[in-house]
């Protein structure tokens, strides 16, 4: 692509550039006529990558540009990141072309001149194209058992100077440098050229690769255990005494783990992990923390435990609740065993967010308790401001907002007396719970200063905090059924959200936007993104109970079967959080659901606990619908001034 793009687009390339800057460099160069991008082998992807699949895709449709990605789908699992990157973007207009497999016919006509049994063939390779060659080209006598065998026997054929370079080029690998290939090696061009004769490998401009991976694959199985690590040591030897550009650091850390080079793992994959959480790339940071924590037994405690916050941190912001908490609870049973209360305390405050991500609401209490608790027996520092905001957002989140204001203007306070770099994005975060609660409270100079704080947020480059305003802006207008700044919220914070891999917010705002579509009738666009969010391990317990509600009512409302089953599980979880705008919405389509099948009296026993929640609370939209269903089955009592006044 660079030599058509021209222009600078190959310095940006170059540089450590976020995904934003390439993607609209590249959306930038569109000229008069239609272009076509293609990216191929997807399956290889790397996480920069597959980000910028999910911003074009995005933008495409305001352009005359159209992009094709191909990747082999039997490489892809469900939980592999491109499936999970292709989820993100079902609704921005993607066609998907699924490839069949070869016919019976197709297999016949391929192996004419051969004794093979077309058949077995065909059922031993499903009719893939790649299988089906490779087993053709391999025959001697007789059909392999298995496509593997059909690789390794045509590996056994080779010389043995050429196996050499395969076996380094497999270690090296997906993408391999030639020279690098003859330093390690000490073997000759003429050694790689036969491997790019055999069809083995394939050149690429500058670079080799492997035909398929199932090929890097098989001649890695043949690769003693002992001298895949010499191989590696080899490389990370080779690799380190040229220049170290920053976006090489994760290669490095591959071979050190590779030649258990305990020393080098800590060194380049804690370094990989910083850099990526700096380009915004949190999924790769997190997997480069976990890499350098299967070492850490070498470093100290203190190591050990930053190193786990640090892990536990990124887990948090690509919505891996299991996994931050994990993390976090290690971290802070290092730091008790070190007698360090305040570094146990801002721990427990972290855990207590990670609990409340995984719906965990008791735990979720007992964590900011106890870290309160250590905290103000110490010095008024910034863990205990970060605590206090920290438990005025879950006072928020609880509907008590007086309790929420008076913690987060106390950690404002305290913030504002510290001395350390990121003292003022506690005293933001603490600002962006007190504004939220005032304008719950009808105070509509929350309302403002909530959309200030945004601004300067996004102004500063403050990428957490910006992305929790859009969420709590999202909330307030969906609260208030004001659905058309609710949309615009939601479509400008996923813009945002989209360029900085943060998917705990990005799922937030995806999970609003499902039930935004359901109160706007557009029910099978809702329940498609319903059905991608509940299908995607990805999502935290919190974000499912809105696609698990929406699933059910529609079913309800189409007089469709299994409509109980997901509101049964989303008020499992509902009850677990606790908060109303998560038990309310739920409760409420129970009672719809009842009420279509002309029960009544169950209609009435599902609204009835939700309102009384809602009535005794200060946001008093939440007990509208509840009231609404209530009335249908006849069992509202008196009438509650304290209601909207267009309810």
């Amino acid at each position: 692509m660079l030599q058509k793009l021209g222009g600078d687009f190959e310095d940006l390339l170059r540089e450590p550039s976020p995904v934003r800057r390439l993607g609209n460099a590249l959306l930038a160069r569109r000229g008069v006529r239609p272009r076509v991008l293609v990216f191929e082998d997807m399956h290889w992807a790397d996480d920069a990558t597959l980000d910028l699949l999910r911003f074009l895709s995005r933008r495409l449709i305001a352009t005359r540009d159209l992009l094709i990605a191909t990747y082999r789908d039997d490489e892809v699992g469900p939980r592999h990141p491109l499936r999970i990157a292709l989820g993100d973007v079902a609704n921005a207009g993607v066609v998907r072309i699924i490839l069949a497999p070869l016919t019976i016919d197709a297999v016949r006509r391929l192996s004419a001149g051969s004794e093979v049994d077309v058949h077995e063939l065909h059922r031993r390779t499903g009719g893939n194209p790649f299988f089906v060659r490779e087993v053709l080209a391999s025959l001697s006598a007789g059909v392999p058992v298995t496509v593997r065998d059909a690789l390794l026997a045509r590996l056994a054929r080779l010389a043995p100077t050429v196996r050499v370079v395969l076996e380094a080029a497999a270690i090296s690998g997906p993408r391999i440098d030639p020279r690098l290939l003859e330093q390690v090696t000490s073997q000759t061009q003429q050694s790689l050229d036969a491997c790019v004769e055999a069809r083995l490998l394939v050149s690429e401009r500058d670079q080799l690769t492997f035909r398929h991976e199932l090929w890097r694959e098989a001649v890695l199985d043949t690769v003693p255990a002992h001298r895949q690590v010499a191989l590696h040591r080899v490389i990370l030897a080779a690799l380190v005494q040229t220049d170290a550009p920053d976006d090489r650091l994760a290669r490095f850390a591959h071979h050190a783990e590779g030649a258990r080079d305990a020393a080098a793992v800590l060194k380049y994959a804690s370094a990989a992990a910083r850099y990526a959480s700096q380009l915004g790339a949190h999924r790769e940071a997190a997997a480069q923390y976990a890499r350098a924590l299967q070492w850490a037994h070498q470093l100290d405690a203190r190591q050990r435990a930053l190193l786990l916050r640090a892990r536990s941190a990124e887990c948090f912001l690509i919505d891996q609740a299991p996994e931050a908490s994990e993390a976090r609870r290690a971290a802070i049973g290092i730091w008790h065993e070190l007698g360090d209360r305040e570094q146990e305390g801002d721990d427990l405050c972290w855990l207590s967010r990670a609990y409340w991500l995984a719906g965990n609401n008791a735990e979720t209490e007992h964590a900011i308790e106890r870290a309160l608790q250590l905290l103000e027996h110490g010095r008024p520092g910034l863990p205990l401001a970060r605590a206090l905001s920290t438990y005025a957002q879950l006072r928020f989140l609880s509907c008590d907002y007086e309790k929420a204001i008076a913690a987060a203007e106390r950690a404002i306070t305290i913030a504002g007396t510290s001395t350390e770099h990121n003292a003022s994005d506690v005293m933001l975060h603490a600002a962006l719970s007190r504004d939220a609660s005032r304008w719950a409270m009808d105070d509509d100079a929350g309302r403002s200063q909530l959309e200030a704080t945004l601004q300067a947020c996004l102004s500063r480059g403050l990428h957490e905090p910006s992305a929790r305003a859009f969420s709590l802006l999202t909330g307030a207008w969906s609260g208030r059924y004001v659905l058309q700044s609710a949309e615009k919220s939601i479509e400008q914070g996923l813009a945002y959200l989209q360029e900085h891999d943060l998917d705990l917010y990005r799922h937030t705002l995806i999970s609003s936007k499902c039930s935004l579509l359901l109160r706007r009738g557009r029910w099978t666009e809702a329940l498609e993104l319903a059905n991608l969010i509940d299908a995607s391990p990805e999502y935290a317990a919190v974000h499912r109970i809105s696609a698990l509600t929406v699933i059910g009512l529609v079913r309800g409302r189409r007089g469709e079967p299994g409509a109980w089953q997901p509101l049964d599980t989303a008020l499992e979880l509902a009850d677990r959080i606790g908060e109303p705008h998560r038990v309310v919405p739920v409760r409420t389509a129970r009672a719809e659901v009842a009420w279509l099948a002309h029960d009544l009296v169950r209609a009435a026993d599902e609204a009835r606990p939700a309102f009384e929640l809602a009535i005794q609370n200060p946001f008093r939209w939440y007990a509208v619908e509840p009231a609404v269903w209530l009335w249908r089955a006849g069992q509202l009592p008196a009438v509650h001034p304290d209601l909207p006044a267009p309810d």
